[in-house]
């Protein structure tokens, strides 16, 4: 695993992601980093798909049609960041 950059099954507990990067979400509705993105879009993403989170760029790997299988994390220099929260 990189530090800037890995990928996460989309399984992972939200805790586990937490000591796995730092990465700290919480969501009483869901348990896992796939869920969890499914969740925060409101719908389930399709492969190619992408969203930020915290200063991560996630992009869904792999879906199946009726979950997350597998998710790309890159993290983003300060700047996106910055200006990402601006739009936002």
């Amino acid at each position: 695993m990189n530090e800037n950059e890995f990928s996460v099954d989309g399984a992972l507990a939200l805790y586990e992601l937490r000591d796995l990067a730092g990465i700290q979400l919480e969501s009483a509705d869901v348990s896992t980093i796939g869920g969890y993105v499914t969740h925060l879009l409101g719908h389930l993403p399709k492969q190619g798909e992408q969203v930020q989170i915290e200063n991560y760029l996630v992009t869904i790997s792999h879906s199946d049609g009726r979950r997350v299988q597998q998710l790309h994390f890159r993290k983003l220099d300060e700047a996106a960041t910055k200006k990402s929260n601006a739009l936002g």
